[in-house]
């Protein structure tokens, strides 16, 4: 039985989408890791310009990992997104199928469980500074947090399967509702630096006062904060610090590829490539600028840069005090629901995600949840999306309830990223060697795709190896008791120590590599079992006006996506 595509979302909701999937917490509280990793140890400073060139760098790496999948989506396998190219070009089925498992499974499974408990956090953490309480004191209140926020997932989740349409309208308004307050920073990061470059140690008057004003200025900030900024001298860049904040880097830009897997809504397929670029440039931008702004100001959380506003315009304690609770519940709030706007565009993917990997055959029980689809409104989808995201609710959250703690949750975030990327490095190398080979696999040559496909990789795997070899391995063998910087406002009773995200992230990277495995074997033997094959799965028709139940109408669009993108290639 065949269908007809339904597309009804345009460029602006498609790109207000791909936006809410990147802009979100990442700049709130990314931007504070990022600077910690840049700390000079025994002092109250940072390593300015490291900590500028890790957003510059992870915006880098972005722009060129775009760049080359330019040509990498021309392959003959154009229509089927990450999951095809890497089929076509390494020749393996098998490794097609485990990616785009992989993408559903792991990456926005994880994310969609994670998110709505940063968020009810945060939510939580804004009333408690408007009202000045201390329930992130009291660990067993993280167990109402735990609630609140899977209340909020299961209605976001029924929301998103019985209304795509009104759904995508709330992305409108969470786009405005997060650059707003963004845009409002950036303005107040650039007035008045008075921190950057001076020496705590120094001794003449006009230093002395500036550090007097930084440090009374730090009283007020929600997370004390640094104040001052190193721009000279040996310390003034901390290479192995940004390497280390790279990943956190990375998981606020990541997900500019999400909007390829809604193309089948789109009204006109042509919309999601500009989308996509549209995505980069304004994260990129919004991020670094920010980030500039923060830094000279001589703090990394962006709260703080609207506490200034009080500090700027009084001097009466007692007014400065109310009007700090006051902005920096503002600012929780937007951190809370930015969050959980996040969560809904993770939610919205996977749901559509889930039902590619049902009409492809690629996970196990296909066949069961193909009837149930059938028999009413993609239930299949939802059941699949269901288990997915129980299990991350499992492995990540429950532990998290029962340590009172969010460490876990925290250090679980950066896995997806790191993992996605190192495949789409993967994917960059296939495209490389197949470029020495001839380039029989890829139907357009974009000039500049082996340099920037090899810097990128090289930027990738480094990044990739400071976090895996150097912090997991090298440090927490050297170190393993010394608490790890994960967490954000619940720390619970016990300490989570540098072992523990070692434990946590490997636990995970297996936890992965098992359930791709577990279901190919079992695909592979239901496919069997009807007479066929791994290579009888994915799309069954390149028909652009009709779908096939055995074609995924996201699958086959979502190459459309970035096909478009070889109009953005340069003139000869």
């Amino acid at each position: 039985m065949k269908v007809k595509t339904a597309r009804k979302i345009g460029l602006l909701i498609a790109t207000s989408i791909s936006i809410s999937s990147v802009i979100g917490i990442g700049i709130f509280f990314k931007n504070f890791t990022v600077l910690g990793a840049q700390t000079v140890p025994e002092t109250d400073t940072f390593a300015f310009w490291s900590f500028i060139l890790a957003w510059v760098l992870g915006a880098f790496i972005s722009l060129l990992t775009v760049y080359s999948f330019s040509e990498l989506s021309s392959s003959r396998q154009s229509k089927s997104g990450l999951a095809g190219w890497v089929e076509e070009l390494s020749g393996s089925k098998k490794q097609g199928m485990t990616v785009k498992f992989l993408h559903s499974g792991f990456y926005y499974a994880l994310l969609t469980a994670a998110l709505p408990v940063f968020g009810m956090e945060a939510i939580f953490k804004a009333f408690e500074v408007a009202t000045g309480s201390s329930v992130s004191q009291e660990p067993e209140f993280y167990l109402v947090v735990i609630l609140l926020s899977l209340v909020f997932l299961v209605a976001m989740t029924a929301l998103n399967y019985f209304s795509l349409k009104w759904s995508s309208r709330l992305q409108v308004f969470s786009t405005a509702f997060k650059l707003l307050p963004l845009a409002i920073a950036f303005i107040l990061g650039f007035v008045g630096t008075k921190y950057l470059g001076v020496d705590p140690k120094a001794t003449d008057s006009a230093s002395l006062e500036i550090v007097n004003k930084a440090n009374e200025a730090k009283s007020y900030y929600l997370f004390g904060g640094l104040s001052y900024g190193i721009t000279s001298g040996e310390k003034s860049f901390n290479f192995v610090g940004m390497f280390i904040a790279l990943p956190a880097v990375l998981f606020a830009f990541d997900s500019f590829l999400s909007v390829g897997n809604l193309a089948k809504d789109v009204k006109n397929p042509k919309t999601v490539p500009v989308a996509a670029v549209l995505t980069i440039v304004i994260s990129a931008t919004v991020y670094i600028l920010i980030s500039i702004g923060a830094a000279l100001k001589g703090t990394g959380f962006v709260g703080n840069l609207f506490t200034d506003i009080v500090l700027s315009v009084s001097k009466d304690p007692a007014t400065r005090l109310t009007a700090s609770k006051v902005l920096n519940s503002f600012v929780f709030f937007l951190i809370g629901f930015g969050a959980l706007f996040v969560a809904n565009s993770t939610s919205i993917v996977l749901l559509k995600s889930s039902e590619g990997l049902i009409e492809s055959r690629q996970v196990m029980f296909y066949k069961k949840l193909g009837e149930l689809n059938k028999r009413y409104k993609n239930l299949g989808s939802l059941v699949l999306y269901s288990v997915f995201v129980s299990i991350y609710l499992l492995v990540v959250v429950l532990p998290s309830a029962i340590s009172l703690s969010d460490s876990v949750i925290d250090s679980s975030t950066n896995l997806p990223t790191i993992m996605f990327f190192f495949i789409y490095a993967y994917t960059m190398l296939l495209g490389i060697i197949d470029r020495f080979k001839g380039g029989k696999k890829t139907k357009l040559k974009v000039k500049g795709f082996l340099p920037a496909s090899v810097l990128s990789i090289l930027l990738i795997v480094a990044v990739i190896g400071f976090q895996f070899v150097y912090k997991f391995i090298v440090k927490t063998t050297q170190s393993p008791n010394v608490a790890d910087s994960a967490g954000l406002f619940f720390s619970g009773t016990t300490v989570f120590t540098l072992a523990h995200n070692s434990l946590t992230n490997f636990g995970l990277l297996a936890l992965c590599i098992i359930l791709a495995l577990t279901n190919y074997f079992v695909v592979k033997k239901q496919l069997k079992s009807e007479g066929l094959t791994i290579q009888d799965t994915g799309n069954a028709s390149d028909s652009e006006e009709e779908i096939s139940y055995e074609e995924t109408s996201h699958e086959k669009h979502e190459g459309i996506f970035c096909k478009m993108m070889h109009k953005f290639k340069p003139k000869k």
